[in-house]
């Protein structure tokens, strides 16, 4: 019997890859195989297309699933097969026997490709061939040319060959290597009141040492752990120094943060002297030490705040010490000049800019500033005082 094809291949869309494979696999052996690629499922014409491909091919080959047990269409195709008396070749891809093989083929003998492809395959496309009486696919035969006589090369005499004079070229004079002068790398200068200059410089400082020192020689400046010639850097360190305080205090302020006394008037004044304070710091810590005029002014201020909101704030001493640390760290890595820096932080931070690389101490310390002011911001605006009290 002449059938429009030898094979329909049944499948669900969720095993496309493997239907792939197995068609190629097929056509590759000689048969012809038909599949829905290319039609618009759910269609009047998909579905016309199905029934004349089922009536018309010479066997089913089914691949099992989960997805394909619990297609309706899978299960159609099936059925319709059945009743026009088409052989059907089950392959499990995919499950097993409790949840890929369907009620109607349990009495089918299926070949399980799951761990062995090629033995279930090859298997497969012998039991279609002697379904559909097709021979094996014989091999080309490949031509050999009958062997020709070689003829044999008679070289002509020779005579005696006349030496050719060695020719000595002089030694080469050697060519001078140009080396190109060093390019030097545009920096652009950090501007002293830009608040993205000061991330940069922190970044540079802690994470990427080796940019800061480009930096300073592009500068004309060869002493790289000193940062009291640089502007931004007293801005930096005024505003990593109150801003742990200005999120406690804007916090009251805006009643997100509630105390003992209720009473926020007075945050609102708070904030603003802060403000004030971190203008006056950041003028006056210019070029000098961090423990001169700006650092006692620091101390005292800071001091006076902190008693204050450890009697008002309920669960105080935890925001105290993420201030204390913030402005202890932001100290220690910002704090020494001239290369003394005189503590144990600071000397690690020293470490990784003589090296022009970020350690695990200096990654640690700037993922401990984020951590400790992401806190401060957790706990004073967006209602982390109500998760710890």
């Amino acid at each position: 019997m002449i059938f429009a094809h030898h094979v329909f291949l049944s499948y669900s869309r969720k095993d496309t890859d493997m239907m792939n494979r197995v068609r190629d696999e097929l056509r590759a052996s000689g048969l012809t195989v038909w599949t829905d690629e290319g039609l618009e499922a759910g269609t009047p014409s998909w579905t016309r297309d199905i029934d004349q491909a089922i009536r018309n091919t010479g066997c089913l080959v089914v691949l099992l699933s989960p997805d394909a047990y619990n297609s309706e269409w899978v299960g159609r195709e099936i059925a319709f097969a059945q009743t026009h008396n088409k052989r059907i070749f089950p392959m499990l891809v995919r499950g097993d026997t409790t949840n890929a093989v369907p009620f109607d083929l349990a009495r089918h003998n299926f070949v399980d490709i799951r761990t062995n492809y090629d033995t279930g395959m090859q298997k497969t496309i012998r039991d279609i061939r002697k379904h559909l009486n097709i021979p094996a696919p014989q091999p080309k035969p490949v031509y050999v040319p009958p062997p020709q006589p070689q003829p044999v090369y008679q070289p002509p005499p020779q005579a005696k060959p006349t030496p050719i004079p060695v020719y000595e070229s002089p030694k080469p004079t050697p060519v001078p290597v140009y080396e190109p002068p060093p390019i030097a790398i545009p920096f652009k200068q950090l501007q002293v009141l830009n608040p993205l200059d000061w991330a940069k410089l922190l970044w540079w400082i802690l994470l990427d040492p080796k940019q800061w020192v480009q930096y300073r020689q592009a500068q004309g400046k060869n002493e790289f752990t000193d940062l009291s010639d640089e502007p931004v850097r007293a801005w930096l360190t005024s505003t990593l120094t109150w801003l742990p305080l200005f999120w406690l205090t804007f916090g009251i302020a805006i009643n997100s943060l509630p105390i003992i006394q209720r009473d926020y008037e007075w945050a609102r004044y708070a904030v603003f002297i802060i403000i004030m304070v971190w203008i006056f710091t950041g003028i006056i810590i210019q070029g000098d030490d961090y423990s001169g005029l700006a650092g006692g002014v620091a101390v005292i201020v800071m001091g006076g705040v902190l008693v204050i909101l450890a009697l008002i704030v309920t669960g105080g001493v935890a925001v105290v010490l993420a201030v204390v640390l913030a402005v202890v760290v932001t100290r220690s890595v910002l704090g020494g000049v001239k290369g003394r820096y005189d503590n144990r932080i600071g000397s690690v931070v020293e470490e990784a800019i003589r090296i022009e690389s970020a350690t695990w101490a200096t990654i640690l310390i700037f993922v401990t500033l984020i951590a400790v002011h992401a806190f401060l911001i957790w706990y004073s605006l967006l209602g982390g005082y109500h998760v710890l009290n």
